[in-house]
């Protein structure tokens, strides 16, 4: 059964990297995932290994990017290396 759904998800992983990188981006550059894999493990650590917290970990880090990238087009009067130094997903 592990051998089963380890080769399933590589495989998903596999359908992922070749979506990202064609359909989304349509071109394969260097470090052009930014180190999402990182940021995917670290949730999964964090949601203390259950999907349902890693979610909400990604939920906030998501948060957190977004609150960064609206403030930054809003020009709050904040140093733009403040706002950078918010957590992206």
């Amino acid at each position: 059964m592990r051998y089963v759904n380890v080769i399933i998800g590589g495989m998903i992983a596999g359908l992922g990297g070749a979506y990202f990188t064609i359909g989304s981006v349509g071109a394969s550059i260097r470090r052009m995932t930014a180190g999402k894999g990182f940021i995917g493990l670290a949730a999964m650590i964090f949601g203390k290994w259950n999907p349902i917290g890693g979610i909400f970990f990604l939920a906030d880090l998501c948060f957190a990017d977004s609150l960064q990238v609206k403030m930054q087009i809003l020009g709050v009067n904040i140093p733009s290396q403040f706002l950078q130094m918010a957590p992206t997903s």
